[in-house]
């Protein structure tokens, strides 16, 4: 396995596409048994789905996001090159393709240095969107954070995001398997101390953190005259350590136990 962010222009199937991701990923951090595991489990199940996964630059995302904005919200800034300085030190971006190459599920994730301030004071400022001062924010947009316990969300921090799959993808818990390859990548490229994410509330009332894993949540961050509308989210995030030990369950209990973990969460 090597390191790679993805090089792939919108639409070439190049060496990357066909190596896959095993390929191109790279233990740094963290326990190799457990990470180089995830990552053989998460290939493993994808696959077993009808999907190869693979990096690619944020370019190609942009291209499929537009291309399908029928059934995807346009990218939220993080992730869209247009507004934010993206490279192989501070984000990544997945696709999964199905047989004919095609991409049919997405997963990104971007860095960011928290040690001296938290989640609550970069959405309030609108720096969590538009952390490149070059790159300043759409003058209609605005984010209300009410969220407080978010303030415990520093250091390292990855925010992970740009998800989507396609409707004839859905309900394969592709969500559930695309989240922890991206907090098990970040852990182990940057050694993050934390993930976090957004969902609108939609998305979160309809299970998707839990699916997911996340162990922590609060509400709300609105975000207002956005590219993507005006959404109420939920904010989702988890700890290094709960993160690998959910990493751990993932690979003794992903299928035969998933969803009693699901029901056993609901209940408490």
């Amino acid at each position: 396995m090597k390191a790679t962010a993805g090089t792939e222009s919108p639409h070439a199937h190049n060496q990357s596409h066909a190596s896959g991701f095993l390929h191109d990923a790279r233990v740094v951090h963290g326990p190799a048994h457990l990470i180089g595991r995830v990552f053989l489990k998460s290939e493993q199940a994808l696959r077993e789905r009808g999907i190869t996964l693979s990096f690619a630059s944020f370019e190609e995302l942009a291209a499929v996001n537009r291309h399908n904005r029928d059934t995807w919200r346009p990218l939220l800034p993080i992730f869209d090159p247009v507004y934010s300085d993206l490279n192989e030190a501070n984000s990544y971006c997945l696709v999964g393709r199905n047989s004919g190459g095609q991409v049919v599920a997405t997963q990104c994730g971007r860095l960011y240095d928290w040690r001296h301030t938290d989640f609550f004071e970069e959405a309030k400022t609108m720096r969590l969107f538009y952390p490149d001062s070059m790159r300043p924010a759409r003058l209609t947009e605005s984010a209300v954070i009410t969220a407080k316990r978010t303030r415990c969300i520093s250091g390292q921090a990855v925010f992970s995001g740009g998800g989507w799959y396609r409707p004839d993808f859905r309900k394969r818990n592709l969500g559930a398997i695309l989240s922890r390859v991206s907090r098990a990548l970040a852990y182990t490229r940057w050694k993050t101390d934390v993930t976090v994410t957004i969902m609108a509330e939609g998305v979160f009332n309809g299970g998707l953190g839990l699916r997911a894993g996340y162990t922590n949540f609060d509400w709300a961050l609105d975000l207002n005259n956005f590219a993507v509308g005006t959404v109420r989210t939920a904010v989702l995030w988890m700890p290094r350590a709960q993160m690998l030990e959910d990493l751990s369950w993932f690979l003794d209990e992903f299928q035969t136990g998933f969803d009693r973990r699901i029901d056993d969460r609901r209940t408490h």
